[in-house]
């Protein structure tokens, strides 16, 4: 999964789904802000070998670790916030957006992958975190 970005719930609305789903084990540039009415945060299962780089979260409770369950199947905890920070591009901090574009002092506008040309012949390098122009900044 590459260059998504979920925006931050406005006014009246709901907010999207606090949980992130994907077929892939890897995802790059992501954006996940907000949702402070839903106590939202990153969780991971640790089923499988899943890697996130050049992402953003920034959330009221970013990390909930997961702990060790023998009814769950888990027999090892992790430290979400350790093993997130610990890869390529990563930050958790402010994403300071207007709706779902950044404003000019956004973490956001920092920390993309140069070389995404490797994933999809598609995609076109950023020096940005998500899913916008990174020409058009409010």
């Amino acid at each position: 999964m590459v260059a998504i970005l979920i925006p931050v719930a406005r006014g009246g609305s709901t907010p999207p789904p606090t949980r992130v789903s994907t077929p892939s084990q890897s995802v790059q540039e992501l954006a996940y802000s907000g949702f402070a009415e839903r106590n939202a945060s990153l969780s991971v299962d640790g089923k499988q070998v899943w890697t996130m780089q050049n992402s953003l979260i920034d959330c009221v409770e970013p990390f909930k670790n997961a702990k060790a369950d023998a009814k769950k199947g888990r027999s090892l905890s992790l430290d979400v916030e350790a093993w997130f920070l610990a890869q390529q591009g990563n930050l958790a901090a402010a994403a300071d957006l207007n709706g779902y574009m950044p404003n000019g002092s956004s973490a956001a506008l920092t920390g993309g992958s140069a070389d995404l040309s490797h994933l999809d012949a598609r995609l076109e390098d950023a020096d940005y975190i998500g899913a916008f122009d990174g020409r058009r900044v409010i």
